[in-house]
């Protein structure tokens, strides 16, 4: 019987461990800028390109099956953290953006 492998539930978890280092930053440097960390995004695709990639490499005879439960949850994620830090500027710029309207 051929083993299927889950891909995706690796990137899952980088992404995660990602997120959650980027705000344990910002709350120690609240000089981190959360535009530059939502411009990279694209690492999340590659990860998973990656892992593919790898996968494949090393599994040729397995049947990859792709984890859309993690995927799904990567992007779940990705919005919320861009959601987020785009309330957390509003916040803290709310006096800016007052006399700017």
């Amino acid at each position: 019987m051929i083993k299927g492998r889950r891909v995706g539930t690796f990137t899952t978890g980088i992404v995660l461990v990602m997120f959650g280092v980027m705000f344990l930053l910002r709350l120690i440097y609240p000089s981190i800028n959360y535009l530059r960390l939502a411009s990279l995004w694209p690492v999340i695709l590659v990860l998973l390109g990656v892992e593919i990639i790898v996968g494949y490499l090393i599994n040729k005879d397995e049947i990859m099956k792709y984890d859309f439960a993690a995927i799904m949850l990567i992007i779940i994620l990705a919005a919320f953290s861009m959601g987020m830090g785009c309330m957390e500027y509003i916040i803290t710029h709310i006096q800016q953006l007052r006399t700017i309207l």
